[in-house]
């Protein structure tokens, strides 16, 4: 698990990174993600995770929309109802790197 400072955790405007990968809001159980690159997704996709800042994605990773999707809202201002694999792939923070291989949703 990666160690993200308060500093890296918040984008400044403008952004250099692409702000269509950058989420903003999207479906949870919580009221932040703070997700991590090491974060696995839950055990049971209808629980809705907890509220751990270990494996934090499980706050985000949930059955919601026609299944295994959630919404995402991002800082370009687009939303999508997303794969849950892909909340890997976005730019959570500055220095997260999209772990390889994704994990396996169950």
């Amino acid at each position: 698990m990666s160690t993200t400072t308060i500093e890296d955790a918040f984008w400044q405007l403008p952004v250099s990174a692409s702000s269509s990968n950058i989420p903003v809001l999207a479906d949870g159980n919580w009221v932040d993600g703070w997700t991590h690159e090491g974060d696995q997704p839950p055990t049971n996709l209808n629980s809705g995770g907890g509220h751990s800042a270990q494996d934090a994605m499980v706050r985000i990773c949930m059955a919601r929309h026609m299944g295994k999707h959630v919404n995402v809202v991002f800082l370009d201002g687009h939303a999508v109802t997303v794969n849950l694999p892909d909340l890997w792939t976005f730019q959570w923070h500055h220095h997260w790197k999209t772990p390889n291989p994704l994990p396996k949703i169950p």
